[in-house]
């Protein structure tokens, strides 16, 4: 299997979805600062990962997959600095979690970076995890908003996060440009 690349999309981005995403970034207005704040659905296929040989990872099964990215980023490109910040959302608390934009939104917006936010794993979609549905996955919490979202597992979460950050480099509405 080779890798995942750009020529070989596995992956389709639709957006920016109209209306307010849900993802805690803060208890600030980030156009004041600047920035927008967009969100799109990521959907394709992507591959799980097991314990091939003892000693590597190799490709398992397939499964199809929808899901969101949170993208922000300054609202004038000429602003923008040219880096992006990937985050793989944290869903220790049964929900998406945004350590990361938390611990560095300030340098971040300084600079003129973009960050982009990707709900990968299961539990962010579907809700459950540890904590029960303490805060639930997006469809619980907006099902009209995100009731066409799946994850097929967390063994997929690679990939889809692979394809987000290929998503980020390739798909120029991701930060502000056109198709």
């Amino acid at each position: 299997m080779g890798a995942i690349n750009a020529e070989a999309r596995e992956w389709q981005v639709d957006g920016p979805v109209a209306g307010q995403p849900s993802l805690v970034l803060g208890q600030f207005d980030l156009a004041k600062h600047g920035y927008v704040v967009e969100e799109f659905f990521l959907a394709g296929t992507a591959r799980s990962y097991k314990d091939a040989d003892g000693e590597r990872a190799g490709p398992d099964a397939m499964a199809g997959y929808r899901t969101r990215l949170l993208v922000c980023r300054p609202a004038q490109a000429s602003a923008f600095s040219g880096t992006v910040v990937v985050e793989w959302l944290n869903v220790s608390g049964g929900g998406d979690g945004a350590p990361d934009w938390m611990f560095m939104h300030r340098h971040m917006m300084r600079t003129g970076m973009a960050y982009v936010a990707v709900s990968a794993q299961k539990v962010g979609v579907e809700g459950g995890g540890r904590m029960g549905n303490a805060l639930g996955g997006m469809k619980q919490a907006n099902p009209e908003r995100y009731g066409s979202l799946s994850n097929p597992g967390d063994s997929f979460a690679f990939d889809i996060y692979s394809h987000a950050g290929l998503a980020a480099r390739t798909d120029a509405r991701l930060l502000g440009g056109s198709t």
